[in-house]
């Protein structure tokens, strides 16, 4: 587990193409529903090389869940 400012991380993924160049995209698992809530809260929009970040859930199930967390 890595700790990061919004807390620890459980698994974090980023996809590559066939010439191992790194997508726009990854997966991050943070170990609590407050530390993703946090990374969500903080990160979406956060300005990064001339665009900016795009930071939500992957599915319902788990939108749901930090919206009753919250």
């Amino acid at each position: 587990t890595k700790k990061t400012d919004f807390g620890p991380v459980e698994n974090w993924r980023r996809l590559s193409d066939a010439r191992g160049n790194f997508k726009n995209f990854g997966w991050c698992d943070f170990k609590s529903a407050e530390s993703a809530a946090r990374a969500i809260r903080i990160l979406n929009n956060f300005p990064l090389g001339g665009s900016k970040l795009t930071v939500k859930t992957s599915d319902d199930k788990t939108k749901n869940f930090l919206a009753d967390y919250e």
